[in-house]
């Protein structure tokens, strides 16, 4: 059954979850930048037709898939204490020798994270995506921007450097997602 469209909204934001044989879906809608909970679900993983209908119901402007670490290569690196555009260029630098080659440009993505009062340096988030990884996201007939969930675990941090690790322990695929503080930054 097909459920006539809503006008996506752009502040309309969806996340979609693998958990084993099935997709936890989130819609939020942002007001006055706060997201605000529309609705969340389950999805057998094969519902593809009534994830669709979910995401039209909802006014989805994004839609975003978590990749879990077990899909994911990960490294961190120290950058100096620059002006963003030096950072991003080391960081670049960094990213190519780190991970030489593993994955396509459009599977990589890196960031220099938000410095912590105490801290001198930067650390640098390089993630790739590599081809041979088994998951794949939904096809949906919708544009999916997908989210390393070692992402998530680093915008969780922000400047913050807890003295305990944060962790995302997914159990259908023994993964684990870690954010470790030391005194040189995560």
């Amino acid at each position: 059954m097909t459920v006539s469209a809503t006008q996506s909204d752009p502040r309309t934001i969806a996340v979609l979850h693998p958990a084993g044989d099935a997709w936890r879906a989130l819609a939020v809608r942002l007001v006055d930048g706060v997201p605000r909970l529309l609705d969340a679900r389950r999805f057998p993983c094969g519902a593809t037709d009534e994830v669709t209908d979910w995401l039209e119901r909802q006014g989805a402007g994004t839609v975003r898939t978590i990749l879990p670490s077990a899909a994911v290569v990960c490294r961190t690196c120290t950058l100096p204490d620059a002006e963003d555009t030096h950072l991003h260029e080391a960081l670049a630098l960094r990213a190519e020798s780190l991970l030489l080659g593993s994955a396509p440009a459009h599977r990589l993505a890196m960031a220099a994270l938000p410095k912590a009062s105490s801290e001198t340096a930067r650390t640098g988030l390089i993630l790739a995506w590599p081809e041979s990884a088994t998951h794949r996201p939904p096809s949906l007939g919708h544009e999916i921007a997908c989210v390393p969930d070692v992402a998530a675990l680093a915008a969780l941090l922000g400047d913050e450097r807890p003295s305990e690790p944060v962790l995302w322990i997914d159990g259908h695929d023994g993964s684990i997602g870690l954010a470790l503080s030391h005194a040189s930054g995560v």
